[in-house]
């Protein structure tokens, strides 16, 4: 099941040109990720789970 923040994200960024689909879709991946954390330190959003 697509979340709403997934949803609303490719709404918003999955028609963006940014010379590779990969691009276009780790965009609309950190767009869900920082909209379902928001509140939360941009630091920790964004750490590597290693």
């Amino acid at each position: 099941m697509i979340d709403q923040h997934t949803k609303w994200a490719e709404q918003q960024f999955a028609k963006s040109e940014l010379g590779d689909p990969r691009r276009t879709a780790r965009l609309v991946k950190v767009a869900s990720t920082l909209a379902n954390e928001s509140g939360k330190p941009l630091v920790n959003i964004t750490q590597s789970p290693r």
